[in-house]
């Protein structure tokens, strides 16, 4: 028998795992079939699947290299439904916010998400869906917060985790983002986060930690920011000390889209995968890599993550799946459901609600949010396929004769003045009493030729990112707002444009604001006008989009004066059963909130609606917490988050009862603007792109708990309209470290509902840790007068601190406080245990 070197037989072997049939091929590991793979590529291959391409047919997009078999990645955004893929945004389900997912407290809710939103990704062909995002909410404020979970690490790490599995159960890859400390959007490209280890390691890291060891992730986004010095991307203490080292990740890293600065160190600390372009992965680090300055064993690493983790999931023996209807009626009602299920009830006063439709109430239908369903701004942005309106759906629920309904303004975008009111614009040559705006829309930049679309809208203001408020528009496009003006009161007024794009306002033919320039941001420009009561003036505003639909008018009145259509909504609230205003504060990547109060006049609409009819309803639409300085004053409050395409229909169907609702605050609502933990410029938004989280381990309710402020809704919080108890407590410590802790709840009201238990551990004063941090949560649905004993299985990490000496986990000595309750502030179960 001839015998062969061992040089012959690898290279058979390798011959072999490359071309043999995908049966043999997943006889060897993963990372044997990406080494067989990256033996046979040239140095150029290489460099070319380092990073993504944009050209005239493709966008989020890593080319495959079909003489060794290996597929392209194509991505999609996608936090809340399918976000930007490729250079036409597709139209997809618009899911509920994850913020909202977050408020479900429900695991399976999570997993379901996850697979929804990847059927719907490899319906358009793509196989990375990148999401979820899993920064902790360390600012109210943040303009991201509504994409992501919430202000606590466990909440957040279980909920993305079970996202995770649904998302990968699809042979889609999840991309879990955005590694590390990316917890505002103001100077986020630049901003320096300092942290101390232990802080890091207890609040921030949990949540990817789990995604990498428990959800087996496949792949992570670095962020732009920078983490105690060096930006996220080239950050090696993260990339590789805790990834690798510590978590044992065995996926690939991505970049955030621009966030690569410097090649050698991307490289160097981690980073696998550049996108959306080869800006530093490019013909210079070519050169470093044939110099012998970075070695091809690291290019070679590089490639074995992504090529391994894609094989894992599949994507290595299927071909690109294959273009298809998204199914909208399915999808449609997960969304719904999700919707549903995420609504925090927050205040019901009387028992106001559920509507009793057998009452036949009249329901007086008030408010800027209420002919619209608000999304969170930037790449999670969604194209719906269909948008069921708050009005719309309350018209088919309670009937259209029952319904009077009184829009005033608009929501608007980030400055916090209000769009400008409908009521006091009329289209020209317009009937009497016909209100709103004239909009021509022109399939071009320069407003030539006829109008591709001719309508009269409520009001100026056109939101549709990534797409167009209209088919069969092109993504850029002009629009020409046209109206004749007339004032109720004589008085000084500001009237200005924000817009993404150019805008031009023009008042009787002069023009008073120019913003022009193509801004590729929100920008607000305005001007004070003296305007006299009585007399009409033609106003006018042209824009042109650029990449995004986003435009308004936005004005102020005199001192004193109320929206003109507050006059209005009050008269329909007085003669009306119930008044239910929907209010609502947009979000948007890139702009932190300047405040957490309700924008424009919303909230001296809402308290002039109370005034008039005690049984008011108040339904926000928001990604963050609101402030309510009307609280008092209103019998019923709804938080509908942002609830995507079916949410009126769940709003709808909540405020009837048709559901129970059965949220739970995933953020704690604080009842000031001042009433946070980073409250210095230090803190947030940093000094000279410095910033300093001194708060430490006092996040979110740990904070409110640790320095005993009251807040407005405490974390966890959220009624039902039936209502629980809890008892029979049993805590008993195994012999493995763990604990177990069972509970029984109880529906001790007239109606089905369901209720989320919530286990929290205090630990001794020694171990330096905040008064009670959650750890373990169960949502239970139970008839009326029905009970559930539940269990909950507390390893030894719940009762653990990281220790900076150690490097590790470690128990302090004492002892334990093991609580169960409804919320971080209502714990009617306690027992000790020692540890």
């Amino acid at each position: 028998m001839k015998t062969f070197g061992t040089g012959s037989v690898v290279l058979i072997l390798v011959v072999a795992w490359v071309g043999m049939p995908a049966c043999f091929a997943r006889a060897v590991s993963p990372e044997q079939r990406a080494d067989a793979i990256i033996k046979k590529m040239t140095l150029d291959e290489k460099i070319s699947q380092l990073h993504g391409v944009t050209d005239s047919r493709h966008d989020r997009w890593v080319p495959g290299i079909p003489r060794l078999g290996i597929p392209p990645l194509p991505m999609a955004n996608g936090p809340a439904g399918i976000g930007p893929a490729g250079l036409i945004q597709p139209r997809a389900t618009a899911f509920p916010a994850p913020i909202a997912v977050a408020a479900t407290w429900d695991r399976a809710d999570a997993r379901e998400y996850g697979v929804a939103v990847a059927s719907e990704i490899r319906d358009i062909g793509r196989t990375m869906l990148e999401a979820p995002t899993v920064n902790i909410a360390r600012i109210p404020t943040s303009g991201r917060t509504f994409e992501a979970y919430g202000e606590d690490p466990f909440l957040t790490g279980e909920l993305a985790a079970a996202n995770i599995e649904g998302i990968q159960s699809r042979s889609v890859i999840a991309n879990v983002k955005h590694f590390a400390l990316n917890n505002q959007e103001d100077d986020r490209q630049f901003v320096d986060a300092n942290a101390d280890e232990r802080t890091m390691r207890e609040i921030y890291f949990p949540p990817f930690e789990k995604a990498v060891k428990e959800a087996h992730v496949a792949s992570l986004m670095c962020a732009y920011n920078r983490v105690n010095g060096p930006y996220a991307c080239e950050n090696k203490t993260l990339l590789t000390d805790v990834l690798r080292h510590d978590w044992h990740f065995d996926g690939f890293v991505v970049s955030d889209f621009g966030a690569a600065h410097d090649g050698l160190k991307d490289a160097d600390a981690g980073m696998d995968l550049e996108m959306p372009t080869g800006e530093t992965y490019d013909a210079k680090f070519k050169a470093l890599v044939r110099d012998g300055r970075i070695p091809m064993s690291r290019i070679d690493t590089m490639l074995r993550h992504r090529y391994s983790a894609m094989i894992r999931l599949g994507l290595f023996d299927q071909p690109l799946p294959a273009e298809q209807p998204i199914p909208e009626t399915k999808d449609g009602k997960v969304a719904e459901q999700l919707a549903s299920d995420a609504m925090v009830l927050l205040k019901n006063q009387g028992d106001l609600l559920p509507i009793r439709s057998a009452n036949n109430p009249t329901i007086a239908v008030i408010g800027p949010a209420a002919d619209t369903l608000l999304e969170g701004g930037g790449a999670a942005s969604v194209l719906a396929l269909h948008t069921i309106s708050p009005i719309a759906a309350m018209r088919a629920r309670f009937g259209a004769a029952r319904i009077r309904y009184v829009p005033v303004g608009g929501v608007g975008f980030i400055d916090p003045r209000a769009t400008l009111d409908g009521w006091v614009l009329s289209p020209p040559s317009a009937k009497p009493g016909v209100h709103g705006v004239l909009a021509e829309y022109f399939d071009n930049t320069h407003f030539a030729g006829k109008p591709r679309f001719k309508r009269i809208e409520r009001i100026p203001e056109v939101s549709s990112e990534f797409g167009t408020p209209i088919a069969g528009l092109p993504i850029d496009y002009s629009l020409r707002w046209t109206a004749d003006l007339v004032v109720p009161v004589t008085g000084t007024y500001t009237l200005g444009t924000e817009a993404w794009g150019n805008a031009r306002l023009l008042l009787d033919g002069k023009v008073l604001v120019d913003a022009g320039g193509h801004h590729t941001e929100l920008t607000p420009k305005s001007a004070t006008v003296h305007l006299q009561v009585g007399h009409t003036y033609r106003l006018q505003m042209d824009y042109v989009s650029h990449a995004r639909s986003l435009a308004r008018v936005l004005w102020t009145w005199p001192k004193g004066m109320d929206e003109p259509g507050t006059a209005r909504a009050v008269a329909a609230a007085r003669h009306a059963d119930i008044a239910v205003v929907f209010a609502g504060a947009w979000s948007h990547e890139g702009y932190d909130r300047a405040s957490l109060a309700l924008p424009g006049a919303q909230d001296r609409l809402i308290e002039a609606v109370a005034a008039a009819n005690p049984h008011t309803v108040v339904v926000v639409q928001s990604g963050n917490a609101v402030l309510m300085p009307w609280l008092h004053e209103v019998a019923g409050v709804l938080d509908a988050w942002f609830p995507g395409e079916e949410g009126g229909a769940a709003i709808a169907g909540i405020l009837a009862g048709d559901h129970d609702p059965s949220g739970k605050l995933p953020l704690t609502f604080p009842a000031a603007n001042g009433q946070v933990a980073a409250s210095t410029p230090a803190q947030y938004p940093g000094i000279d792109h410095v910033e300093h989280y001194s708060e430490g381990l006092r996040v979110g309710y740990r904070w409110y708990d640790a320095t005993g402020h009251k807040p407005l809704f405490p974390f966890g919080f959220g009624l039902s309209y039936t209502h629980f108890g809890f008892t029979d407590m049993d805590v008993t410590p195994q012999h493995d470290g763990s604990v177990i802790v069972h509970a029984t709840v109880t529906n001790q009201g007239a109606r089905a509902g369901a209720e989320v238990a919530q286990v929290y551990v205090g630990y001794p004063a020694a171990a330096g840790e905040p008064p009670v941090q959650l750890r373990g949560f169960a949502k239970v649905h139970l008839a009326a007068g029905a009970s559930k004993q539940l269990k909950f299985v507390l390893p030894p990490r719940a009762f653990s601190s990281w220790s900076v000496a150690k490097h590790g986990w470690a128990i302090t000595p004492g002892s334990y406080t093991v609580a169960v309750g409804d919320s971080s502030r209502d714990l009617p179960l306690r027992q000790q245990v020692s540890r």
